[in-house]
């Protein structure tokens, strides 16, 4: 029964897809909720960071609401060190944007999530609404929350930039040149090794989604690319230390989560592609 006295806000919400979970168990069948969010220091105020959002809504009433402001979207962050939370509506600003935050807030592990709360008395109309509830329509009140997103960690630590949705982690070598860098896959994290200039333009490269698929298609994808090749030798093989890291635990569950067209053994470099939800489609080229 997806009704869930425990869990369940009393009527359908859009709420992201756990592991092991039946998209048909969704509140609303097979439309997880799932936005990109993102965090990287503002290169150009040190005392902030730019959290930057992508999100789409598949339920037609819902995203209607949210055009004419009934429904908000608000960015929570809970601080698990400081015990300090805030909230930041973003209404008005798009489907994906971005958003300076001081970093004080930010000092520690930090935990991100995006809401839809409603601003008014409002009724959603969704054919999708999972039969259980025996109704396609409902009504809720003001301050309601209609969806909300996976919480996304982020962990800030000195000379280290690091997306909140991934497991590299950067250090400074100062011997190595413009364009050199090296990675080693020893830890739980990869850790990636860089001058302090190639950083601080990757810091840069973060904020901008355009430029985002630049540092995933040319940096981070063939990094992924090595360590899928790893997975496919060394996954059935429980005795090889690699498969207790935790990131080839995480590259195997995303690999395990393709369709099986976009895994390709004999092409890792597709798979890691696919991985990153193809980066290469938001670039365009001025003609």
């Amino acid at each position: 029964m997806i009704i869930d006295s425990d869990k369940s806000f009393g009527y359908p919400v859009l709420r992201p897809l756990y592991e092991g979970q039946n998209p048909a168990e969704l509140d609303y069948v097979n439309l997880p909720f799932e936005p990109v969010l993102l965090m990287a220091k503002d290169r150009f105020s040190p005392d902030s960071h730019i959290f930057t959002w992508e999100y789409e809504c598949a339920v037609e009433d819902i995203d209607a609401l949210l055009e004419a402001g009934a429904i908000k979207p608000i960015l929570h962050l809970y601080n698990r060190n400081t015990w300090l939370s805030d909230s930041f509506d973003l209404s008005g600003q798009g489907k994906e944007g971005e958003l300076s935050i001081k970093s004080s807030m930010l000092s520690g592990n930090v935990e991100l999530r995006l809401l839809f709360s409603t601003s008014e008395k409002v009724s959603i109309r969704a054919p999708q609404i999972h039969p259980d509830y025996g109704y396609d329509e409902f009504t809720v009140p003001k301050n309601s929350i209609v969806a909300f997103s996976d919480s996304t960690p982020y962990n800030e630590k000195p000379y280290e930039t690091r997306s909140i949705t991934s497991f590299f982690q950067f250090f400074i070598r100062s011997e190595l040149d413009d364009g050199e860098f090296f990675y080693s896959l020893d830890q739980d994290e990869v850790h990636i090794f860089a001058n302090e200039d190639q950083i601080l333009k990757f810091r840069e490269f973060e904020v901008t989604e355009k430029l985002q698929s630049v540092i995933l298609s040319g940096l981070y994808a063939p990094v992924v690319t090595e360590m899928v090749k790893l997975v496919y030798e060394k996954q059935d093989d429980d005795t090889d230390p690699c498969n207790e890291l935790e990131w080839f635990k995480k590259v195997q569950q995303a690999m395990e989560s393709l369709p099986p067209d976009k895994s390709q053994k004999h092409r890792p470099e597709i798979t890691a592609h696919n991985i990153f939800k193809r980066p290469l489609n938001k670039l365009t080229v001025d003609r």
